[in-house]
Parts: C-alpha cells; structure tokens; sequence
C-alpha cells in the first residue's frame, strides 16, 4: 500500500477567536491511521476555556462531523477510535474548539486507511509490542444475557487505548465485526463485557486491537443458552429506582404497541437496558423479552415502542395484550415489583367531546341591531387509565351538520370563534372532565367574522382532531358533537 504522502509543517496550529483562552491541539501529529485504530487526541488550554467538543474536519477548514460535542476541557486524551464519519483513503484534521466558539486549535493533517492495511499509526509504539488474549479460552461458553470478562496480557510499548470486537468464526478480515464490544477503553488488561440477550447462539472470538500494526484474537468460543452464567457481579452501586407502569400502562398508539414507563425515584436512569416480556394470549402466546435502552429522570414518564401492529390487524374489540418489565434481569432495584405487569385489552380507548344543550345558546343583541352572539360550553373526557396529553378540539360554524367552516383562515384553519376555535387542552387526567367555554359575534350584514342571515338555520361544530395520530379509537363517533341554531329574526 502507498502510504499519503502528509506535509506535517503545520503540525500544531492554535486559534483564539476572543481574548481569553486559547486551545493547542498536540496529537495526532500526523501520519496515516487505519479505521479502527484508536487516535487518541490531545489537546492543552490556556486562560479561561469552557467545555469543549471535538470536531473531524476536512484539510481545508469543511466541517466532516462531530466526534463528541461535550467534553470537559482537562478531558485530554480523548480515546477516538478512527470511524465514521471518517472515510478510507481521506485525509482530515481534528479540531477542538469550545463550545461557544470562542477558541479553537487544529491538529496536523493526517491520513485515514482501510482496516486491516499496515498504515503508519500516529502512536505506534514498539514495533515488537504484542497482545495477547486470555479469555474466553479454548472450550469457552458464554451465555447471552450474561456479564463476563474478557482478559489479556500485554508486552512492549503501545497505546493506551483498545479496541474490543467480537468476531464470527472463518469470517475474512474483510468481514465487519458481530459486535463492537469497545471502541475505545483502557488498555489495562480486562474488560467487563454484558453479552446482548439477541446475540445468536455460534462460534466467534474476540480481537484486542492497540493499533493497525498490535492486535491478539482469542481461542474460538461458544455462545449458547447452556453457556455459563455471568461470573461477574453487577455494579457496587445498582441503579435504585422504582420503576412503574402508570394507569393502564399500556396502549396502542401511532401503529405501535406502546408500554408507558415511569420512574418514581430516588434516582435517574442514563442509557441503562430495560427489558420488557411481551405476550399476545389470544394470538398464541409465546412471550418474548424485547430489550430497549431507556433514559428516565426521576418522576419522568415515557412512552416505549414495543411492537408494530397494524391498524388493520386490529381486532374490533381490542387486542388482549400482556407486558411486563423484567428488572431481574436488567440490574434494576424496584421496592414495587407488583406493579410491573399489566394483562389488559388495548384498543379500547374512548375519548368524548359534546356541547351539552343547557350549556348552549344564541341571542341576538338588539343594542346593536343585526348583531348575534352564539356561545357554548365544549366538554372533552376519556376512559383511558392514564393520562393523556395534548388533546386537539376545533370548533366552528357551518351550513350543515357535517360541513366546512364558514370562513377559514389563509392555511385552512376555521376562525370561529376567532382566537379560541381551535385550543389544546394540556393534559386530562384517568376520567377527568374539562370543559371550555366559547362566545363568538356574528353579523347580519358586513362585519368581521362572516355574515350570518336571520331566521336560517346553522350549525356549531366540535371535534377532537388527531393529526399526529396519538391514540387509537375503537368508538371515533363520539369525538365531536353539533348543535344546530337558527338564527333570531
């Protein structure tokens, strides 16, 4: 391979774009890297410098993509391990720069090469450094699900950044890896791995890469169900929250079967894996843990997408449905565990908006004749068991039961009443009921909004509008209701 040829004159380059701090970027320094090969880079500050972020750019200034877009600036070395958005056979620089832009530096050129080809790492270390893996050894089997360790051993000078792959057994060095257990940690020795439940049952081992030129593979090992167990034990300090599925828990909702999660606290959740077990009694059964990352603050709800289920896969009454969140086996601590299963019909939500009569009228002001003033009260509830958030109501005037407003605006939106036709009610709590009141002014001739005639016949229309699709429906009838008036002559 014909290394690039890098003029590296320009192998430090500081930017202070406001008084104050200043960033020097120091590594790399030049020369090529192969994708995959940790690039540490390193930078040092000067005066007064807040968090930073570390941007890929092209030699000529054009911003390539952003590496990471919060760090604190003492966080040098940051472990980059060279991948996309970088490219083989491109050349880039590395900037660092704060994050209001108030200073920034640039690293040398450098060039970026395919993996597995020699390269000339920018920290190459000994050229007889070597790695070799100890576990998984010859024989191993690892279950998924399960925490192990994967050790190895070390000798001359290297990086002190890893790599960690697992790979399929014969795959060729073409190959990409089954899964990338670490792009970047510390080369001392050991590295806690948690083996993906979803991860097939096979034959793989595992690749320890220091740079394009140091690297050591594992015996091949097994991955199966009668694997081992986890040998290593959870974290000192377990995540602590109580996890609950508020309400009914559970909904169908924008064509997805959806868990509503809450956590009561004491503490947040931050990328931690949750897994849930999904059934469908009535189709079956034959429950599945379906694993999903979640982020929760503490007193936070969210909604988690489980499953894709057509509308039209919808049975009419609903479909029996039962989930559970297995914390068991997610290294959660819950005081409530009860609480974590649902087995309900989902479908079944009923959401209701009427214009009671007592609550209804129209009078004609005769203190300023050919004036009339229609005014009413629009009442909204559902029989959902949680709570349901930003509910649509329009509200307008039309010549018939089921038609258009009398006059919309420029984007087609109805102006009746002007200001108040259309209003979204914030939040409506397990069989709430909110109501709200209407009062609008018409004309018998001119005036601002549309004339209305006396002694005709019009109609009042309110209806709950779902755009966004946010709930499923079995019963859409009674989302709106009409009042008819005629006007006073």
């Amino acid at each position: 391979m014909k290394k690039a040829l890098i003029f590296t004159f320009a192998a430090i380059c500081t930017v202070g774009l406001a008084f104050g701090g200043t960033i020097t970027v120091t590594q790399p320094v030049g020369g090529s890297f192969a994708m995959g090969a940790a690039c540490p880079v390193r930078w040092t500050t000067t005066g007064t410098v807040g968090n930073v972020k570390i941007q890929l750019i092209r030699p000529g200034g054009a911003l390539v993509g952003a590496i990471v877009n919060r760090l604190d600036p003492g966080s040098s070395p940051y472990p980059w391990v060279v991948a996309a958005p970088a490219e083989a056979g491109q050349s880039y620089r590395i900037r660092v720069s704060a994050t209001d832009n108030s200073c920034q530096g640039e690293s040398a050129e450098f060039a970026v090469t395919a993996a597995g080809d020699p390269g000339d790492p920018g920290d190459p270390g000994d050229p007889g450094a070597s790695i070799t893996v100890t576990e998984p050894g010859l024989g191993t089997s690892w279950r998924p699900g399960s925490r192990q360790t994967i050790t190895w051993t070390k000798s001359g000078d290297m990086p002190v950044m890893v790599q960690i792959t697992l790979r399929r057994e014969g795959a060729p060095e073409t190959e990409d890896p089954v899964v990338r257990i670490a792009d970047g940690c510390a080369n001392n020795g050991s590295r806690v791995w948690f083996i993906p439940d979803s991860l097939a049952e096979g034959r793989y081992f595992v690749r320890v890469r220091a740079s394009s030129t140091v690297r050591g593979d594992s015996a091949v090992f097994a991955i199966d169900d009668e694997g081992a167990r986890s040998t290593v034990a959870g974290p000192e300090t377990p995540i602590r929250c109580d996890l609950e599925m508020p309400g009914v828990g559970i909904e169908y909702s924008g064509g997805n079967i959806v868990a509503w999660v809450k956590n009561n606290g004491p503490d947040s959740m931050r990328d931690h894996d949750v897994k849930f077990l999904l059934n469908f009694p009535e189709r079956g059964g034959g429950g599945r843990i379906i694993t999903k990352r979640l982020s929760i603050p503490v007193g936070a709800e969210e909604g988690v997408p489980l499953e894709h289920v057509a509308e039209s896969d919808m049975p009419d009454a609903g479909l029996r449905t039962s989930v559970s969140i297995e914390t068991s086996r997610s290294n959660i601590s819950d005081p409530n565990r009860l609480n974590q299963h649902r087995d309900i019909r989902i479908g079944n939500l009923d959401i209701q908006c009427w214009m009671p009569s007592s609550e209804f009228e129209v009078v004609k002001k005769y203190t300023l004749p050919g004036k009339f003033v229609v005014r009413a009260h629009v009442h909204v509830r559902h029989n959902l068991g949680r709570e349901l958030r930003n509910i649509h109501v329009q509200c307008y005037v039309s010549r018939s039961r089921d038609g258009r407003p009398l006059l919309v605006s420029s984007d087609g939106h109805a102006l009746i009443p002007e200001g108040e036709s259309e209003f979204t009610i914030a939040s409506l709590l397990p069989g709430q009921g909110v109501n709200h009141y209407i009062e609008q002014e018409y004309y018998t001739s001119g005036g601002f909004p549309p004339t209305l005639s006396d002694g005709t016949t019009y109609f009042v229309i309110a209806k709950i509008v779902d755009d966004g699709n946010l709930f499923f429906d079995v019963n859409p009838g009674n989302d709106s209701d009409t009042r008819s008036f005629t006007t006073p002559d």
